[in-house]
């Protein structure tokens, strides 16, 4: 039986990354080697430069990691509960490279080098562990909750010269990331200095937290490559592990809506780098608009958000490709199967000159880590709820991501499922990750390192350790803190604030950040998305051309309608209209006005089968979209996809259509004629389509875009100019049937038919003469002017979903 003390001691040696691999029964007898110590608020821990004979696991508390680089002091890294600091001084006594500063008072576990090599002897796996820590250090490769001391990656006293930074192993500092490009970037010297020049990256090279093609460096500047941050000075290129990957801190964050509706109403939380926060709450007390303020994919209209003490709304360019999200819905196409999602993923998100090898790796490890593999040949729509999560969460896995969003990814689980999903949470926690989650499920809150209660109103009613929570609110169980937020509304705020959790969850750790004014006062907004990123729009387009064409041709019951509802019109036309109605006269069996109503029908079929087809295609992914338009997609290559795939399976289905009919009908001037009316038939079809898509990029599911087609479409049917003559309608049905595709597109399949020539020798008046009278060329702009226009529209609408 162990005392409470040592039970403590052996809580925090699992939490740290030295021991979190090893059995529990084996830690009481190490614990005892360690020596707790208290510090308070400002205390030097390690000083660089001096010699370093013991390490340290943080048990409690925030420290600071500074360095000095020429003439400068540089912030390397914050750490946190379970990061190691100091132990490479101890592996190779050499003196301290770093400074580490206690930002707030804390509690450390000291192991001094004799008791560490006493251990190493008794317990091997000490060595190897830490072994393994050092040579993941000197790889790069970046743990992200260690607090490693200085590596000089490149000196240019030993190598003066261009020193070029990327994945590939020829570079001279190689970046194992997936996001870093195969060749990344070059410092050159440049008139008795260096320069950095970017090398066409897919995301990006920073210096100081803006981006950059070409710019000369300075001592102490930071630059930015994918996760990694390397520090330039005249002496060489450093590196530091940053220790705890990203802290995120809101201040005051207010998110109003409509006429003054407060969705969120002065929010200021802190959480530490491998942390796993729960916020949970009633029904519309604001979750999700906390954690999408958070995220930046619908910033507060008030307050800021501090990644690693950098205004993120102002950076989104540089903590962009850090971040994993999954909403609600699942952000998977199920038609799919888990590989092809993960595949396509990793061809959008990853630097183009990713190689089928490296991604196939990548989705390997993926498919591992959340033990998908036996389900990787499996279409997505054909996995359990929980499966189809983790594909979700895979899929944002791909990047390795610091920072974890997901809303609500254990609803619809059963019990099970549900504790699964939170054990795998916690695992990427563990890994250095912060994570943060949206859950209804109160179940397995106490596997959470912090709590985010929301009341009504966007209050912040508390946050803290879940069972700070319970004692806070005086319950025993937290379903109770339910019903007590529903009983009382206001105050909670209040309330809190007041409380000394408030003081210690929020304050001082906001207080550790040195909060600089900001210009624009503190109000919040979208950073521009314009320049986020190089990705090839040409690739992007190749990409999702080609997935989407997958997901087509896995919908068998669209693909079937697609390719079978042309040749059945056209049958039925086929058997409807007889052959000679073309015929110049009657007594050569022409009926001019049955020759009107084929074209129509003709046209009227292209329209309806291309924009119910184009209804679906973006409303049916809203999820996924806004998810890939947070990382790097771009509207023009989304859009163009679908006209291109949408408008081949278009073009067959005029050619059927048209083929079939002129099989029974004689359409006059023979095949230069038949070549006309089909591009006159494609360039209905193109607007039609244009205008399914506008509809499809205005609304957020399939069958409500399928039911404002059909209200759309309607008035093509009686403005059209077919069925009643325009000339016999009255001025404001004329006026409207201007805006009528279907008007322009009769108009110009009887300009090709000569078809007032037949109107005028069968009937005495021509009520039709004026729609056909005009140059084809300006019905020719009129449709592609009405393909242009609603594209425009499609592209203007997804771009409103980035400021809403």
């Amino acid at each position: 039986m162990i005392d409470g003390a040592t039970r403590n001691l052996v809580d925090v040696l699992q939490r740290s990354v030295l021991f979190s691999e090893w059995p529990t029964d084996a830690l009481p007898l190490v614990a005892q080697r360690f020596r707790p110590m208290e510090v308070g608020a400002g205390a030097v821990v390690c000083a660089e430069g001096q010699p370093g004979d013991e390490m340290y696991i943080i048990e409690d508390g925030r420290f600071l990691v500074e360095g000095t680089l020429g003439s400068k002091i540089v912030r390397l890294a914050e750490l946190g509960p379970g990061a190691v600091f100091g132990e490479m001084a101890v592996v190779t006594q050499q003196p301290r490279s770093a400074t580490v500063t206690a930002l707030t008072d804390a509690r450390l576990l000291g192991l001094r080098r004799r008791d560490f090599q006493d251990l190493a002897r008794t317990y091997p796996e000490l060595g190897v562990s830490l072994g393994r820590i050092v040579s993941e250090r000197l790889s790069t490769s970046g743990r992200w909750r260690l607090a490693n001391e200085r590596l000089v990656l490149h000196s240019f006293d030993r190598q003066p010269g261009e020193v070029a930074l990327g994945r590939d192993e020829r570079n001279d500092i190689v970046l194992p990331d997936p996001r870093v490009s195969r060749f990344h970037a070059v410092v050159r010297p440049v008139d008795g200095g260096y320069q950095i020049v970017d090398l066409n990256s897919s995301n990006g090279t920073f210096v100081n937290r803006e981006r950059v093609g070409a710019r000369p460096l300075q001592e102490g500047d930071e630059i930015l490559i994918g996760s990694t941050s390397l520090y330039f000075d005249r002496t060489g290129i450093t590196r530091f592990s940053r220790g705890g990957g990203i802290k995120i801190d809101a201040i005051e964050l207010t998110k109003t809506v409509g006429k003054g509706i407060t969705n969120l109403d002065s929010v200021s939380l802190s959480f530490y780098p491998g942390e796993l926060i729960c916020i949970v709450g009633g029904s519309g007390t604001g979750k999700t608009t906390l954690m999408n303020a958070l995220s930046g994919l619908s910033p507060a209209t008030r307050g800021h958000v501090l990644y690693n003490g950098v205004d993120y709304y102002q950076h989104l360019d540089v903590y962009r490709h850090s971040l994993g999200y999954v909403p609600q819905d699942d952000i998977v196409h199920p038609e799919l199967t888990v590989q092809q999602t993960l595949y396509y993923a990793a061809r959008l998100r990853l630097p183009e000159d990713t190689d089928r090898a490296e991604i196939e790796e990548r989705i390997v490890e993926v498919l591992d880590n959340l033990d998908l593999a036996e389900r990787r040949d499996t279409e997505v729509r054909k996995v359990s709820g929980g499966q189809r999560k983790r594909v979700s969460i895979g899929v944002e896995l791909l990047t390795k991501p610091s920072v974890f969003y997901l809303d609500e990814p254990t609803s619809g689980l059963d019990p099970g499922l549900d504790s699964r999903m939170m054990d795998l949470l916690r695992t990427l926690a563990n890994q250095g990750r912060t994570v943060v989650v949206i859950t209804h499920a109160t179940r397995n809150v106490m596997i959470c390192d912090k709590v985010v209660f929301m009341a009504r109103g966007g209050q912040l009613a508390f946050f803290g350790p879940p069972a700070d929570a319970l004692e806070y609110f005086g319950v025993s169980d937290f379903t109770q803190i339910y019903r007590l937020l529903d009983d009382q509304v206001d105050g909670w705020d209040a309330r809190y604030r007041q409380s000394q959790h408030f003081q210690r969850n929020v304050q001082h750790r906001l207080e550790e950040q040195a909060l600089a004014p900001r210009a624009d006062g503190g109000r919040g907004g979208r950073g521009e998305r314009k320049g986020a990123n190089q990705t090839n729009w040409f690739w992007q387009f190749i990409w999702l051309s080609v997935r989407y064409l997958r997901i087509l041709m896995r919908d068998w019951l669209s693909l079937l309608v697609i390719l079978v509802a042309a040749p059945i019109i056209a049958v039925v036309y086929a058997l409807i209209f007889k052959r000679d109605i073309f015929a110049p006269t009657w007594a050569d069996g022409g009926d001019a006005r049955q020759g009107v109503a084929l074209l129509f029908n003709l046209a009227v079929a292209v329209m309806f089968l291309s924009a119910f087809a184009a209804a679906r295609a973006i409303a049916e992914e809203v999820p996924i979209y806004s998810r890939e338009r947070l990382v790097n997609l771009k509207i023009f290559p989304y859009v163009l996809s679908k006209i291109f795939i949408l408008g081949l399976f278009s073009l067959a289905q005029s050619a059927l259509l048209l083929g079939i009919v002129s099989h029974q009908v004689d359409i006059p001037g023979g095949n230069a004629t038949l070549l006309k009316v089909y591009g006159a038939l494609v360039l209905t079809n193109l607007a039609a389509l244009a205008l399914g898509l506008l509809v499809s990029a205005l609304t957020t599911n399939g069958l409500q875009a399928t039911l404002i087609v059909v209200v759309l479409l309607i008035p093509e049917l009686t403005l059209g100019g077919a069925t009643v003559p325009l000339s016999q309608v009255n001025e404001i049905a004329r006026a409207l049937s201007l805006g009528m595709i279907s008007r322009w597109s009769l108009s110009l399949l009887g300009h090709y038919v000569d078809i007032n020539a037949r109107l005028d020798a069968q009937y005495p008046k021509n009520d039709f003469a004026s729609q056909f009278d005009i140059d084809p060329n300006v019905y020719i702009v009129i449709l592609l002017g009405f393909f242009v226009a609603a594209l425009a529209g499609a592209i203007g609408a997804l771009k409103y979903r980035d400021v809403r």
